[in-house]
């Protein structure tokens, strides 16, 4: 009997909510958009140097070397489906749920099997609709790694599987770990920066002091001007109405010359800042397409406006802050 191969690897699982009911209502349409979304899928888990194994009906099982590249493949996926699902009417929108586990499998072929195969299926149905869930080994391997939250629902009893294994979902919110409902971000590397520089200001400060003040104020004066609104600020989203998720959202951004350039999101942001205050946010997928635009007025560190999705009657309130 020849030797079982076996391999570390992280697996992504996903399938359809209610693709029985789909099915139902509209077999010829629903078939069409999954085909449609299978090709999308599979052109995103590629570009994040994926391969898919197995797909069983509405099921897609994907490999990839990175854990870090299958939980970015994962939210690729989930925001181009969202687009997608936007330009559809409600009883034909299709949403997906995915799970990822990194796990000990089996090698038979290009096939894979093995509990670290049954934890990702099992975990995908513990996703919301249109979202994500991981197991705590995941986790482990992309929790500095990745600008997302993370909401852990504790370790999860999953059939077959002898020990309970544990569960985070991914959510809308700035790099956090939600423990509860008023659980406190993770701080993390950017605080130790701010100090740094706190401290390097410091040490400047003392240097300059005994070259004059006369010098430090001729520098100053001959420095142009700062836009007013440059720096962090933190941009959120709510009282969303008529959305595919009216859940409130918020996300760091950066304003340099007045300009807004955020490519690096999830779901990038671009737009300006006019030295009035006139603000206008535009956020994309990542493959291009227009997903919402945010705009209005920023007077002192506090500016107001409305959120217009992509989506018609899709709006909201958003509310820009000052960053400490």
């Amino acid at each position: 009997m020849a030797e079982t191969k076996r391999r570390l690897t992280t697996i992504l699982a996903s399938d359809v909510v209610g693709y029985s009911r789909l099915m139902a209502a509209d077999e010829e349409a629903t078939l069409a958009t999954l085909r449609t979304y299978r090709a999308v899928i599979s052109e995103l888990v590629a570009k994040h140097d994926g391969r898919i194994f197995n797909t069983a009906g509405d099921a897609v099982l994907a490999e990839f070397g990175s854990t870090v590249e299958a939980v970015r493949c994962a939210i690729s996926i989930q925001e181009d489906l969202a687009v997608r699902n936007a330009q559809l009417p409600d009883e034909g929108q299709m949403w997906f749920r995915i799970g990822i586990n990194v796990g000990d499998v089996m090698v038979d072929g290009n096939d894979l099997f093995g509990d670290g195969v049954n934890v990702a299926a099992r975990l995908e149905g513990l996703a919301e609709k249109g979202g994500i869930c991981i197991s705590g080994s995941t986790f482990e391997q992309v929790k500095n790694k990745l600008s997302v939250g993370f909401a852990d629902i504790g370790p999860q009893s999953i059939k077959n599987i002898p020990e309970p294994v544990p569960a985070f979902r991914l959510v809308s919110s700035q790099v956090s770990v939600e423990t509860g409902p008023a659980a406190a971000p993770v701080q993390s590397a950017p605080d130790g920066r701010r100090l740094m520089r706190r401290t390097a200001a410091a040490v400047v400060a003392i240097v300059l002091v005994p070259l004059g003040a006369a010098a430090v104020w001729f520098a100053a004066e001959r420095s142009p001007p700062a836009h007013a609104f440059d720096g962090r600020w933190t941009v959120s989203v709510d009282q969303r109405t008529g959305c595919l998720s009216n859940e409130p959202a918020a996300y760091p951004i950066l304003v340099t010359d007045g300009v807004i350039d955020e490519p690096s999101h999830r779901l990038p942001k671009k737009g300006s800042v006019s030295p009035d205050g006139a603000f206008r946010i535009e956020v994309s997928s990542p493959d291009g397409r227009p997903m919402n635009v945010q705009e209005g007025a920023i007077h002192g560190d506090v500016g107001e406006g409305r959120f217009l999705g992509a989506k018609p009657g899709c709006v909201g309130k958003v509310t820009i802050r000052r960053a400490n």
